[in-house]
């Protein structure tokens, strides 16, 4: 877990996600979804994610992208949605500063702002919006 934010997390945090689990052994399974994630045409979930772009490459509702530029994983991943995907176009864009893979980890509470149901965006042509984490 601490290896996708930021900032340091304090030893009872970590204790805390080490709960659940006895030994490293009960992790193996979410140390493993990483590697389901389909990068070659043959990899066992491609057809579904080609399923799922055919459905987003006809999506017209509104669809705003928020991506971390700290996130070494999905980092830039927007961009790709911003040109496929029709009801992304002329919409303002979040991009959250100083964030990892676990963004709600790094900014706690303050992340709130950038949650989905919280997003009252207007319509508007190619413009990001820059979030900073609350300090």
């Amino acid at each position: 877990m601490s290896g996708g934010c930021v900032t340091p997390m304090a030893p009872e945090v970590v204790a805390a996600y080490d709960a659940p689990f006895p030994d490293d052994r009960y992790k193996a399974g979410a140390r493993v979804f990483p590697a389901l994630v389909p990068t070659r045409p043959e990899d066992s979930a491609a057809a579904a994610n080609r399923a799922a772009w055919e459905v987003l490459s006809g999506w017209e509702k509104p669809f705003l992208t928020a991506f971390s530029d700290s996130d070494a994983i999905t980092r830039g991943g927007e961009q790709i949605f911003q040109k496929r995907v029709p009801g992304a176009a002329g919409r303002h864009h979040v991009t959250l500063t100083g964030g990892g893979t676990s963004c709600r980890r790094t900014w706690g509470r303050s992340s709130r702002r950038w949650s989905p149901g919280s997003w009252r965006i207007p319509h508007a042509a190619d413009r990001t919006l820059r979030c900073r984490r609350a300090g």
